[in-house]
């Protein structure tokens, strides 16, 4: 039967060669303005970003410093893709993908901020826009893909991508500074490590909260939990604990969600108080 291309499009799924292969042909075939290529925008963006031009000479060198597997396997089709790629080299290729559209993102950024001087290198009066905007919007398309999203940081022009996590900004947005910034350095994050670190700090801040709701059984249980986190040393050969530290990856999400779940808890607690002493004073 039929499908309208829409309706097609709507479960549109793809890996993260096929999608590098995309976005790059489209910032080497892209125009600006007769001749000047989006490729030379984005080169010339590369200047004003001190961070990454500490250590990348140029633009072509930070791309290919950071992402040179995704030129190797551009090749593949998508049938090959999955049938060739083992697990790890697809973990690899996905991180370089994400770096990538970090990288041209946040030239993207540069251009839009520091466009009166990029544009007067080529002679340009005014930016394109639409080229920018079918760009950044491919870019997020593909990061759906992949279930992140990008933003900008604070007093920065660099983007961070994140875990496309509805549920835990919300939290982050109604929560102190310290738990937000736990929050979401868990969700910007791949890094095993790095994620279990912004675990720990986590736990360690809703640690009160513990104490707080002890008498909760699902909050003591998720307590205990915790503590695999911030005791390793201790649990990690506990044959009761052993299956935590096998896929930690996985667990450690799995925590995360359950520590979300703990500071709404909280916060819902709250709001229920704030809701009953506004019903008992009313006048």
């Amino acid at each position: 039967m039929y499908k309208s291309l829409f309706e097609r499009i709507k479960n549109y799924n793809s890996n993260p060669v096929n999608e590098f292969k995309k976005i790059n042909s489209f910032i080497n075939s892209a125009e600006i303005d007769r001749l000047i290529k989006l490729s030379s925008l984005l080169e010339d963006a590369f200047v004003y970003c001190k961070d990454l031009r500490r250590i990348y000479p140029d633009y072509k060198d930070c791309i290919w410093q950071n992402c040179s597997s995704l030129f190797k396997y551009d090749v593949l089709s998508n049938d090959s893709y999955n049938s060739l790629i083992d697990e790890d080299t697809k973990e690899l290729l996905l991180n370089e993908f994400l770096t990538y559209c970090q990288i041209v993102l946040t030239m993207v950024n540069y251009i839009i901020n520091k466009q009166s001087d990029i544009l007067s290198k080529h002679f340009i009066i005014s930016l394109n826009m639409e080229i920018i905007n079918q760009l950044v919007e491919m870019i997020e398309s593909s990061l759906k893909c992949f279930n992140y999203k990008h933003y900008i940081k604070k007093d920065s022009l660099n983007v961070e991508l994140a875990m496309d996590n509805p549920v835990a900004e919300a939290i982050a947005a109604e929560s102190k500074t310290d738990i937000a910034d736990a929050i979401m350095g868990y969700l910007s994050n791949r890094d095993v490590k790095t994620k279990e670190n912004y675990l720990h700090t986590f736990i360690d801040l809703v640690e009160p909260l513990f104490k707080t709701y002890s008498d909760q059984p699902i909050i003591k249980k998720i307590r205990e939990y915790s503590q695999l986190i911030r005791h390793p040393e201790v649990k990690k050969d506990d044959p009761q604990y052993k299956w935590f530290f096998v896929n930690k990856k996985k667990q450690l999400d799995n925590l995360f969600s359950l520590c979300l779940f703990v500071q709404q808890y909280s916060i819902s607690k709250n709001i229920i108080k704030e809701f009953e002493d506004n019903k008992n004073n009313k006048k």
